[in-house]
């Protein structure tokens, strides 16, 4: 920048002019240009640099499912008791054990009734198939005295009809044997006959010619009239006894049919009662195996209400309270109703557990799941809304320490609602002013 004046010009100028025109002048101006400099960067960068919007809230862990309330159908007497207050247990532990002799003692006479019906079904089974009957191994190695018994009755069974089969069978081989003895008689008769009648024949000229008597003649018609009397005799016994032996075949026909229908019956009886049996064992099975109360999910025991061994629990007495543990967690905040409008499901959040400082061990990652409906009053009279968080992870990860967090544990919300220019920060409280100036009373 070229001067108007000479350094020797200043000595004969005002105060005033020398004070400007000196180098007090150049540093104001310089600094002038910065600060304008500085400005013009400063809200350029306001304008772009943005910065995340937060809603914060009081909240509290709390269980990511209901609590669990165990208890036990049908009761009983308290044989041991497995865990405390405060154990972690996993699904399907056993936490308490009944005492399961009556249990037991009914569920194995409904078995050995079950295996007997099991028994006589196989048997039934086979008098309908008209095989021998097979015994599976498990039957024979769990009911030996069921399988043993109905074996003897199938063979009984067997013996007797045939014993009244073999008596039928006599009597159908005693008339075949007629049939025969009646065929060759009728073959004697015919073959008798036939004689007979050439007798007959050769006798009757000798007779016209007076060379034998009439009376030779009269008995050979005679003969002839008895021996055709004989075969229609023979013939119509014949016909009678085939009938005979075929009416004996239907009567075993008969008598095996009807053993067959018998235990066809009796089968279908059987089947019946087997199938009530088995929903009856269903439900003894799991009434056995409810005197081992189980743990229904990964929790916490929070509560026993039954603590003495040998203890009388009632049918459907609350035995112990769980706490589920799940691998996430579920945050119950409270948020201002001011705020609540700006907060929608899916937001990230940042929860800090007020157990452990957020500067040291950090904070667990979220998102907002649920809103509330409506307010809440606390008793204090300050109104919220509950908002509930789901984290990512069940703990704090710190230095390859584990930092348990179980329900209960009180901490603190950081929300994501948006984001905002620096610039937009800085002329809210102006915008805000100029909105309600000269609007008060």
């Amino acid at each position: 920048m070229f001067k108007d004046y000479n350094d020797e010009d200043l000595e004969y100028m005002n105060e005033v002019d020398a004070a400007s025109r000196s180098g007090a002048s150049k540093f104001a101006y310089i600094l002038s240009i910065m600060t304008l400099m500085f400005v013009v960067v400063f809200v350029y960068w306001s304008r772009y640099a943005v910065l995340d919007e937060v809603t914060k809230g009081d909240a509290q862990v709390i269980p990511s499912s209901r609590v669990q309330t165990i208890q036990n159908l049908e009761g009983g007497i308290v044989s041991e008791i497995l865990v405390k207050t405060g154990d972690v247990v996993s699904a399907g532990d056993i936490v308490l054990k009944i005492d399961n002799s009556m249990a037991e003692s009914s569920y194995r006479e409904e078995k050995t009734r079950y295996n007997n019906l099991r028994a006589r079904i196989i048997r039934l089974e086979s008098i309908v198939a008209g095989k021998s009957p097979s015994f599976p191994s498990d039957l024979v190695a769990d009911a030996k005295s069921a399988v043993d018994f109905e074996r003897n009755q199938y063979k009984v069974a067997v013996n007797a009809l045939n014993a009244e089969v073999s008596v039928l069978e006599s009597r159908s081989e005693q008339r075949r044997q007629e049939v025969e003895e009646l065929r060759s008689r009728l073959n004697q008769l015919e073959d008798q006959l036939k004689v007979i009648q050439q007798e007959y024949s050769m006798t009757q000229p000798l007779v016209r010619q007076g060379v034998m008597p009439q009376l030779d003649l009269i008995r050979l018609q005679g003969q002839m009239t008895d021996i055709e009397g004989e075969i229609r005799t023979v013939k119509l016994s014949i016909p009678r006894a085939l009938t005979a032996v075929s009416e004996i075949r239907q009567q075993v026909r008969e008598l095996r049919l009807r053993a067959k229908s018998e235990a066809s019956k009796e089968l279908n009886e059987v089947r019946a009662e087997i199938e009530s049996l088995t929903e009856v064992m269903r439900a003894g099975e799991d009434r056995f195996a409810r005197t081992d109360v189980k743990s229904p999910v990964d929790g916490t025991v929070k509560e026993i209400f039954t603590n003495s061994v040998g203890g009388v629990i009632q049918p459907g007495q609350e035995i112990m309270q769980i706490v589920p543990l799940n691998d996430t967690l579920l945050i119950e905040a409270k948020i201002k109703p001011a705020d609540i409008a700006f907060i929608s499901p899916q937001q990230k959040a940042i929860v800090k557990i007020t157990a452990y400082d957020f500067s040291i061990y950090g904070g667990l990652e979220g998102t907002v799941e649920q809103i509330g409906a409506d307010t809440i009053t606390d008793e204090e009279g300050d109104s919220y809304y509950h908002v509930y968080l789901r984290t990512q992870k069940t703990a704090i990860e710190h230095n390859g320490k584990i930092l348990k967090i179980i329900p209960g544990m009180t901490a603190s919300v950081d929300i994501l609602t948006g984001q905002k220019s620096v610039f937009d920060y800085l002329m809210k409280p102006i915008l805000k002013a100029r909105n309600e100036a000269l609007r008060e009373r």
